[in-house]
């Protein structure tokens, strides 16, 4: 113990005395250390943190999976029922539904929420209760059970957080509820919402079997596997296809581990950001290394002194290491403050709405993680300097201005450390190269319409005031025209869900002279209502036939136009103009409609998901309540919103302007996971590039210290400055050409694991290969200039002046 306490002041008396030195080690190892451990609390958040619930072990979220296509979605009602009645491997199973935008008024303020409706057994599920009030009661699981919970953030934006907020009431969609509870501030569960009323007061809750809107969430019974439940869940899918083949043959109900899916989407980005922040931490440990490298060289003597009065090998190796780890645990400190600073900016980035829970705080793990890193951090950096300096000779060191292999070890070592950091480098560039290169192609990717100067938003009539058809028919007509004539005003376009803002609503269609002999067997596309203009203001080409026009009013022909992939799937040996589909309308009454015309395709999932099959019916056929809308104006964003607000408002000032959003901001944010690991990839490739750009640097710097003498003999014995330039460059970018070609190699390995996050990019592009090769060597030849220059300025007559 006493021997630890001299090496520990010895390390910081020798830290004090060469403050330069140590600040570039410290800050090096920050850098490192509060980047790695920035993403670690973001990969335990996400990936490792238990939920936020009670035992979050036994929780499952209970899916339907389709064959022979796969892929998994909700599950209908009479399925949940049918499951919750019989299983045993599930102790409870509460069901919710997606969530939705309602209109909300309280106090004559009516604006625009996200609400879900669950099932009263779904909070006690969960472990979770109220902070306020009291949960949904089973016998207000019913129609007419008009009771709601509202979020924290509403409470508080509404109420004032004001405890009186308890039994008030709340118009949502024109019907009163009242106010029960009000969640714990950080409660998220699968979506962001602010209200959440009884499952049995939404109209969803009487669809038919075979359409699909709810989620389940169960516990597990105690002393059940997940295996148990998925074998029970398959004796049991295969029961409710016998008994119902139209609408569940091809399915079959999974159960899956909560947290594994909720985090599903986030894995992979998640994973490869955290490898490659690792990647630069060890690029950093390299230059740390190379640095003890070169400062041991200059302590050849000293080490040689304490040798020669007795010193053993593994006591300078203890030593060695002590300093090691006393740099590296400043460097932790201030890296876990960096971390903590780091993590807390990543928190702000809207991606983290989508994951369906709070990613936020970690606990004691995030300290215990930049401790353990800088100890590891320690022992990488400092032990080669250690191993060289135990093979340490005291009679050859101490004679002065002796060449000893000590010195010719130390920067073999370095050399190596250079290479791998130039083999990191590259694979870094190349990946980072691989996804940027993914987001430059979902940029071009064209949408099927026109989103510049495009604002959209939602409008969402009362359901008391605008119970006839025909009102909300006269009302959209008006609000149209009326914005038609406004200065500043290209194109006005209604419809019930806008491309790529709200991809959703698939539903069944097939031919009606080629029935299909099931509907589960039936074709699957988007509906969309639309009123007239809708086309023309998004600008979405017509192939052939007719848009929705004027005259396709109520107690007329039904018609629908058709996009080019349904048109394709559907008729795809005869022309569609004038045949009749049937439209599935989750009902015992489906749709007949006449093709009257085709039109582009739009990317309605969004720039990354290919074409999906889409049909459009006329609004004027069957008004619905809420509409989206784009207004196309090439003036002023903010103007052109205010005169839609003002044009709503002189027809209903009830009714709310919700959603305001240029499509190109929609756009845009729907690649933000691509974005998101593009960014920060790039971020760490740089500086990987710009570590082992200096790493290469002191390399060749030390190394023309090391042969000042040996330069000036050759250039006394006639060798010319350019032949001095060439020798260091080609020292240099040999360890160069070792690191890429051992980087590209790997990269041809690794880019695989990339596949999944690449869109119209190949893994083994040649292009990402190639400019990665090029930006590395271009910073390395730079780095290699400057000692190569130096070394070819050296006056022999002061070089040899020492021999």
């Amino acid at each position: 113990m006493h021997g630890m306490q001299q090496d520990i002041r010895y390390a910081l008396r020798s830290m004090s005395q060469r403050p330069g030195f140590t600040a570039v080690v410290v800050l090096t190892l920050a850098a490192g250390i509060g980047s790695t451990t920035a993403m670690f609390a973001i990969l335990y958040a996400v990936l490792l943190r238990p939920l936020p619930f009670s035992n979050p072990e036994q929780l499952v979220l209970v899916k339907t999976h389709y064959e022979p296509e796969g892929g998994d979605g909700p599950v209908s009602v009479p399925d949940f029922r049918d499951l919750r009645d019989t299983t045993r491997s599930l102790q409870s199973l509460a069901a919710l539904r997606f969530a939705a935008e309602r209109t909300v008024n309280y106090d004559g303020h009516p604006e625009r929420l996200r609400e879900t409706a669950v099932t009263a057994n779904f909070l006690p599920i969960l472990g979770v209760r109220p902070l306020l009030g009291r949960n949904i009661a089973p016998e207000e699981d019913k129609p007419g059970g008009n009771v709601v919970l509202i979020s924290y953030q509403y409470w508080q934006r509404r109420f004032g957080g004001s405890p009186d907020a308890i039994g008030k009431s709340l118009s949502i969609d024109g019907d009163t509820y009242a106010v029960i509870g009000v969640m714990p501030p950080d409660f998220q569960f699968l979506d962001s919402v602010d209200l959440w009323r009884p499952m049995q007061t939404d109209r969803t809750a009487t669809l038919p079997r075979r359409t699909h809107n709810w989620t389940l969430v169960g516990r597990l019974a105690a002393g059940t596997q997940l295996a148990d439940a998925q074998t029970e869940l398959a004796t049991i899918s295969t029961r409710l296809a016998n008994e119902y083949p139209d609408s569940d043959r091809g399915t079959s109900l999974r159960p899956f581990p909560l947290q594994q899916y909720m985090v599903a989407n986030y894995r992979l980005p998640l994973l490869v950001l955290m490898a490659a922040v690792t990647l630069v931490l060890l690029i950093a440990c390299g230059n740390v290394a190379g640095l003890l490298l070169a400062r041991g060289a200059g302590r050849r003597h000293e080490l040689a002194v304490r040798v020669a009065l007795g010193a053993s090998p593994s006591r300078l190796v203890r030593q060695l290491l002590t300093e090691a780890v006393m740099l590296a645990l400043a460097g932790g400190v201030l890296g876990l403050v960096l971390g903590l600073a780091l993590q807390r900016g990543l928190m702000l980035l809207p991606l983290w709405s989508k994951l369906g829970t709070v990613p936020v705080g970690s606990g004691p793990w995030v300290p215990i993680f930049a401790i353990a890193l800088s100890l590891l951090t320690a022992m990488l950096c400092g032990a080669a300097p250690a191993l060289t300096a135990c093979r340490t000779q005291p009679a050859d060191d101490l004679k002065s201005g002796a060449r000893t292999t000590y010195s010719q070890e130390g920067t073999r070592a370095r050399a190596l450390l250079v290479a791998g950091q130039i083999a990191i480098s590259v694979a870094l560039l190349i990946s980072s190269g691989l996804l940027l290169k993914t987001l430059s192609r979902l940029h071009r990717v064209d949408p099927g319409f026109d989103s510049t100067h495009l604002l959209t938003a939602e409008i969402a009539l009362p359901t008391a005031e605008y119970r006839e058809p025909q009102r909300r028919s006269e009302f959209y007509e008006s609000l149209q025209q009326d914005l038609r004539a406004r200065p500043g005003i290209a194109g006005v376009g209604l419809i019930n869900l806008l491309p790529v803002r709200s991809p959703m609503n698939n539903v069944g269609v097939w031919p009606a002279d080629a029935p299909p002999s099931n509907r589960r067997d039936a074709h699957v596309a988007y509906r969309r209502w639309v009123m007239p203009g809708y086309f023309e203001a998004m600008r979405i080409g017509l192939k052939t036939g007719r848009t929705v026009q004027e005259i396709d009013q109520a107690g007329r022909t039904q018609v629908v136009v058709l996009n080019e992939e349904l048109a394709k799937e559907i008729f795809p040996d005869r022309d569609p103009l004038g045949r009749w589909v049937v439209i599935d309308t989750m009902t015992d009454q489906p749709l007949n409609a006449q093709v009257v015309g085709i039109v582009a395709n739009e990317r309605i999932d969004g720039p990354a998901i290919d074409e999906s099959p889409a049909m459009y019916v006329s609004y004027l056929q069957g008004p619905t309540l809420n509409m989206q809308i784009a207004v196309r104006g090439a003036g002023d964003q903010a103007a052109i919103a205010d005169q839609l607000r003002a044009a709503v408002n002189k027809l209903d000032a009830n009714v709310p302007v919700a959603g305001l959003r240029m499509m190109d901001e929609i756009i845009e944010s729907s690649l933000g996971n691509q974005r998101f690991s593009a960014q920060l990839l790039s971020i760490f490739a740089a500086g990987a590039v710009l570590l082992a750009g200096l790493g290469l640097y002191g390399v060749l710097a030390f190394w023309v210290g090391q042969r000042t003498q040996e330069i000036g003999v050759r250039m006394a014995l006639g060798a010319t400055q350019a032949r001095v330039l060439g020798v260091v460059l080609r020292r240099g970018m040999s360890l160069v050409a070792i690191g890429m070609v051992v980087g590209v190699l790997a990269s041809l390995w690794g880019a695989r694991l990339l596949q999944s996050l690449l869109y119209g990019v190949p893994a083994h592009d040649v292009a990402s290969f190639g400019a990665a090769v090029l930006v590395l060597g271009a910073v390395s030849l730079a780095a290699c200039l400057l000692p190569a220059w130096r070394a070819s300025q050296v006056d022999p007559m002061v070089a040899l002046r020492s021999e």
